[in-house]
């Protein structure tokens, strides 16, 4: 699964466009020039705040850390929610 989204870092409120791709080992954020700029363990994903399907975009994190991923398609955000614990 591949699919676009927005990444905020956690220090600053600006909002990185990314590629997402649902990998075995994890969820690989990749930056505007295809640069990792981040690997999330499957085991540590979760949603930030509660998400319904057509609501808007879901937002997840890893684990406590304050970076955040948006986003907004339905049919990523269900496979993510499935692979996750």
């Amino acid at each position: 699964m591949k699919t676009a989204g927005r990444y905020f870092d956690g220090r600053t409120a600006r909002a990185t466009p990314v590629v997402v791709v649902l990998r075995p080992d994890g969820l690989a954020i990749l930056g505007p020039a295809g640069e990792r700029l981040a690997l999330w363990p499957v085991a540590t994903l979760a949603l930030a705040e509660p998400w319904r399907a057509g609501g808007g975009p879901a937002r997840f994190r890893n684990g406590e850390d304050d970076p955040r991923l948006a986003l907004a398609d339905a049919m990523a955000i269900e496979a993510i929610l499935d692979a996750a614990p």
